[in-house]
């Protein structure tokens, strides 16, 4: 069972202790990496949406975006949390890393399979209108999200190369798919393309474990699967809450209002998570740090690093968000078309969020570094249902400029009691330095 890192615990002579510090060391390179590997990854996936935008009907793309965010949720559901225990497990026991892919691919595939079945049976009888653009949605966010089971893997021995050149498959096919449109071809036409696209990146993500580990025996029985599910699960409900925080507000926005005020408030969320582009490959490199530091009893250089982040990241986020304020209507404008101007206000009050949600997803990590997610879980937990009561409210009579602004309030709420937690783990003293003799 996961639990709380108390530093006074941790042995100081293990015989991974000297593998365990390698791994704290020589990050530079690999952040340079990460913060490529997050470029690929989300800018194709802009461009494409805004191929999409500037092609179809701004009500088709309100349901194109609503089905996304359905998706997306499904796609955070289907890996059950494994890929952020996977990430950790294997930046502490690298010598497991195999046999925890080959309990975790099994897990994901039939969480997969029955997300896609449930979901898409679900719109069949109460949209079928709307099933093709569904299934398809699913489809391609299903398949690619099965790539961070191996990307997990990458990040815990710090291969960043290599999830840099095998993650941006998906992403640039995806982004060459869109270009489709002038060919005439249809949405439903370009999202079976955008499933092909992500299923050659799994594909090769697999040969390339192979190619540097071996194959995976997957494991199918339930009771040796049972404590992987045990672990990875504060993690799944945690990212479930994370992701319905974020992603309620074009979900109730959809049932209270319409396909129109979907478009424009998704179209302005989505600039807002390209700048995550700057937090990610922070976390992606320094928490497999931190969870070495901890495993290694190095406290004091684990305090230090803690609170080194949380400001990098506090002032990442000021400076972006100054700049997105000043210029949120050339934005909007050049990135969606003159179509979206009405999306600026929106795109302004969500701009304020970037401060908060920096420093919350930076402490939500490192806090998963020192296996406190079961705390985390209940603080996001209390925020997403202060969002969903707020926009309850503010949603009818303001419509997306209201979810904003219960978007900004509650990443302000979650990032200060995250901060706290964060901050009162790292002061756990680290253990004396063993004498000789």
């Amino acid at each position: 069972m996961s639990r709380p890192v108390d530093m006074r615990e941790v042995p100081q002579d293990r015989p991974r202790t000297a593998a365990l510090i390698a791994r704290i060391t020589g990050w530079e390179r690999d952040l340079v990496l990460s913060v490529l590997s997050q470029l690929v990854q989300k800018l194709p996936g802009l461009v494409a949406a805004m191929v999409l935008a500037r092609h179809f009907d701004k009500d088709l793309i309100g349901q194109f975006f609503f089905f996304g965010v359905v998706a997306s949720i499904a796609a955070t559901a289907s890996h059950l949390g494994t890929d952020r225990e996977l990430r950790r497990s294997v930046a502490q026991r690298p010598d497991e890393a195999l046999d925890m892919l080959g309990q975790v691919l099994p897990l994901r595939l039939v969480s997969i399979v029955v997300l896609f079945v449930g979901i898409n049976a679900a719109v069949a009888l109460l949209s079928p209108d709307m099933l093709a653009i569904s299934a398809l949605c699913t489809a391609y966010m299903l398949v690619g999200d099965l790539f961070f089971s191996y990307s997990a893997v990458f990040v815990g021995f710090r291969w960043m190369g290599l999830r840099l050149a095998v993650g941006a498959i998906g992403p640039l096919l995806i982004a060459l798919s869109s270009l489709a449109v002038f060919l005439g071809w249809s949405l439903p036409a370009v999202l079976a393309l955008y499933v092909c696209a992500n299923a050659l990146m799994v594909t090769v993500a697999a040969l390339a474990t192979r190619a540097r580990l071996g194959r995976p025996h997957l494991e199918w029985r339930f009771e040796r699967l049972k404590p992987m599910l045990t672990v990875a699960a504060p993690f799944l409900f945690t990212e479930i809450v994370l992701l319905l925080q974020g992603k309620v507000d074009v979900l109730m926005i959809f049932a209270l209002s319409t396909a129109t005020q979907v478009a424009e408030y998704e179209a302005s969320y989505r600039l807002l998570e390209v700048t995550r582009t700057l937090i990610r490959p922070l976390m992606m490199v320094f928490v497999p740090i931190a969870a070495a530091m901890a495993a290694t009893g190095r406290g004091d250089e684990l305090g230090r690093l803690i609170r080194k982040l949380l400001t990098a990241v506090s002032l990442a986020g000021a400076v972006l968000a100054v700049i997105c304020i000043a210029l949120a209507e050339p934005i909007v404008v050049t990135v969606w078309g003159s179509g979206y101007r009405s999306s600026a206000a929106i795109f302004t009050v969500l701009a304020l969020s970037t401060v908060p949600l920096f420093l919350g997803m930076a402490a939500l990590h490192l806090a998963g570094a020192l296996h406190r997610e079961r705390d985390c879980l209940g603080i996001l937990t209390v925020t997403a249902i202060a969002n969903a009561a707020l926009n309850a409210v503010v949603i009818p009579r303001h419509g997306a400029l209201g979810a904003a602004w219960t978007t900004f309030a509650t990443e302000c709420l979650a990032a200060a009691i995250l901060i706290l937690l964060i901050l009162r783990a790292s002061r756990v003293p680290a253990p004396e330095a063993p004498r000789d003799g």
